[in-house]
């Protein structure tokens, strides 16, 4: 089985969203939908639009250089 870095990822339904990973890092900042996206307007990340599948327990999101990011809940 995959074992990778525990991520907490939480969009609310008043349009925050908030990242907590197991190493320590946070983030938060304003989510939307535009054009059938997600766009997150981070403020230590970069900020952007991206392609979002959701596939069994499965959340896949597909960043702007391409690379695919697979959440699974646990």
């Amino acid at each position: 089985p995959f074992t990778g870095p525990s991520w907490r990822l939480e969009y609310t339904s008043n349009g925050y969203a908030f990242l907590n990973t197991s190493s320590g890092y946070s983030d938060k900042g304003k989510w939307r939908v535009e054009d059938g996206k997600l766009c997150v307007e981070w403020i230590k990340l970069s900020s952007g639009c991206n392609e979002v599948r959701v596939a069994g327990d499965a959340l896949h999101i597909k960043r702007n250089s391409g690379e695919v990011v697979t959440l699974v809940s646990r």
